[in-house]
């Protein structure tokens, strides 16, 4: 089975929240996890986001966004070229009806997802 997660999903692997232990137990159950290479951007954007709001020290968030792109090294990070956007969703229709779940703290991202039929974990409250 694999597990796309988006960035909403991912930045929960650094910060404590709704959703954190899921993401931290799928991570260590090391199954075939994938996510856009956009999350190397914004994971730590939004470390920097939660440290201008005063929910994350700098410090911390620093330390954070040095380990994102060790992280995402043991993840297969999908490129986002229009050509693998279009395969993206060829394969999305045929793996979601077989073994594809994708995970996402966003819930706007989330409705999309769902409304397009992939089979979901929703990680409470965050994102947008």
């Amino acid at each position: 089975m694999i597990h796309f997660l988006d960035a909403s999903a991912l930045v929960k692997r650094y910060v404590k929240e709704a959703g954190s232990e899921d993401v931290r137990r799928l991570v260590r159950r090391k199954p075939r996890l994938a996510t856009s290479i956009l999350s190397g951007v914004e994971i730590p954007s939004a470390l920097a986001r939660r440290t201008r709001e005063g929910d994350l020290p700098r410090d911390a968030a620093r330390e954070h966004s040095r380990r994102v792109a060790s992280d995402l090294s043991e993840t297969h990070v999908v490129a986002a070229r229009v050509q693998v956007l279009e395969l993206a969703a060829v394969w999305l229709a045929r793996e979601s009806r077989m073994a594809l779940t994708f995970v996402c703290a966003d819930q706007r991202l989330a409705t999309a997802a769902a409304a397009e039929g992939l089979r979901m974990m929703h990680l409470g409250r965050g994102g947008r």
